[in-house]
């Protein structure tokens, strides 16, 4: 099919977005990619940045490129995608943007489906993972990532794509992001990726990212096979100089949590999907539409997806009656094998080593006024790794597993394995031989009362 480009200023709503360190990582590590995660926000993020940490910008659009020239350089591409995919789709317009039109989506994205009230439920959550200081702004951090860096998306909502003109149409950057994103308007008309990510909604965010990381995995492989097939030795050369020099942040920061949960579609989805595509082609990961991966342990596992492994049920009691008045359940999710193996393993994603025995997990969040408590509940497939994750928790809050270390309040007829307690929050890690527990607040008391009735 053709598709027109021209510019447009409409707002974007639900989309995936694409930038410059996915290039990157492409020629450092083969398939590696990049994606931003969060709520109802969904799809793909990727960032280049500098050695002073800003981010490469390309080069306008060249004003020797006319409409026409630029018309046969996307249909090249979208001949090439769909011949790849086997699919086709009804898109016929490719809108160009200026970082000022993508300022304007990005704060009408948020305001719409970001809401204040859910990044200040994120800001609780990671400050009392200890992922984030109370002084840092875990809303802007996003915000400011996608603000710079993302070079193009594709919006389910309207079945348009657009490509900001940081990314010239004569350059293999703007080839590959056509390619990338054209992919993910094949996979919406064929499969309905709004409706879906509709139906995943944000109740099991570890089910949301596994199947992001599916969808994602899928538009890599995809883009890139049709960058190769069209790229000439100038497009590669370009692209390498676009993308400059990738700067990862530091161990264990803020930005290092965000960025390695907004990597992990890519990173992850690209093996999925070979994985699938080695047992049965493309069939076979159209196949998976209608069968998605429901955990990001079947993500990083793919064996366990294809012997249909699903995760326990696990709930965690309403625990209100046990706390003092004012207190009320603020969040209920689950975080799944990759978000406990980063948090409290430090990302130690391999073999024999902290979540791969996830059997499945809820967290509560509950607050009053300026106080906040978060009950995490883990089971495990077997009796070693239950001992494993039990060992990884008293290694992160410096506990002695089987001891009782000073607190505030009185934890003495709590059945745990350790306690601990800082100037800013108390917790306790209790073990009742089926489940592992972790109570963690800012109100010792609400801690104690919580312990104990587990």
């Amino acid at each position: 099919m053709k598709a027109n480009v021209k510019q447009s200023s409409h707002s974007p709503r639900s989309f995936s977005y694409l930038s410059k360190e996915a290039f990157a990582l492409c020629f450092a590590f083969g398939l590696i990619w990049l994606t931003f995660v969060s709520c109802d926000l969904a799809g793909s993020y990727q960032a280049s940045r500098s050695g002073n940490n800003d981010a490469v910008i390309a080069p306008g659009i060249a004003n020797s490129i006319d409409d026409v020239e630029t018309q046969t350089v996307i249909n090249s591409i979208i001949t090439k995608v769909e011949e790849i995919r086997g699919l086709t789709t009804s898109l016929s317009e490719i809108n160009t943007i200026t970082d000022n039109e993508w300022m304007l989506f990005l704060d009408d994205l948020f305001s719409k489906e970001y809401t204040l009230q859910q990044s200040l439920l994120d800001q609780v959550e990671w400050e009392l993972l200890g992922l984030i200081s109370p002084g840092e702004n875990l809303r802007n951090l996003r915000y400011q990532l996608l603000l710079g860096e993302v070079l193009g998306f594709y919006d389910s909502d309207t079945d348009q794509m657009s490509v900001l003109d940081r990314a010239a149409p004569d350059s293999g950057l703007f080839k590959m992001v056509v390619a990338h994103e054209y992919a993910h308007a094949l996979q919406d008309a064929q499969f309905g990726l709004k409706e879906t990510d509709d139906i995943t909604g944000r109740a099991n965010l570890d089910l949301q990212l596994a199947y992001t990381a599916f969808v994602e995995g899928d538009a890599s492989i995809t883009g890139l096979k049709a960058f190769e097939a069209l790229a000439t030795r100038g497009d590669r050369n370009d692209l390498r100089r676009s993308v400059g020099k990738t700067e990862y942040p530091g161990l264990h920061t803020t930005e290092y949590y965000l960025k390695e949960r907004f990597d992990f579609p890519y990173k992850y989805g690209v093996p999925f999907v070979e994985n699938l595509l080695e047992r049965g082609g493309w069939d076979r990961v159209n196949l998976a539409y209608n069968n998605l991966p429901v955990s990001t342990e079947q993500i990083l596992h793919p064996q366990k997806y294809l012997k249909y492994e699903n995760p326990l049920t696990v709930e965690i009691t309403d625990f209100s009656p046990y706390l003092p008045s004012g207190w009320a359940e603020s969040r209920r999710n689950t975080m799944g094998e990759f978000w406990l193996e980063l948090v409290f393993n430090k990302g130690h994603l391999k073999k024999g080593v902290g979540g791969e025995g996830w059997g499945g997990d809820q967290y509560v969040i509950y607050s009053a006024e300026d106080n906040n408590l978060l009950v995490l509940k883990t089971v495990w497939d077997t009796v070693s790794d239950h001992e494993e994750f039990l060992e990884i928790l008293a290694s992160e809050f410096a506990v002695e597993v089987g001891s009782v270390q000073p607190s505030q309040g009185d934890l003495s007829g709590v059945r745990k394995r350790g306690d601990w307690s800082d100037r800013e929050k108390t917790g306790v890690i209790i073990d009742d031989g089926s489940a592992i527990y972790l109570v963690i607040g800012t109100d010792a008391d609400a801690v104690v009362a919580i312990a104990s009735a587990i």
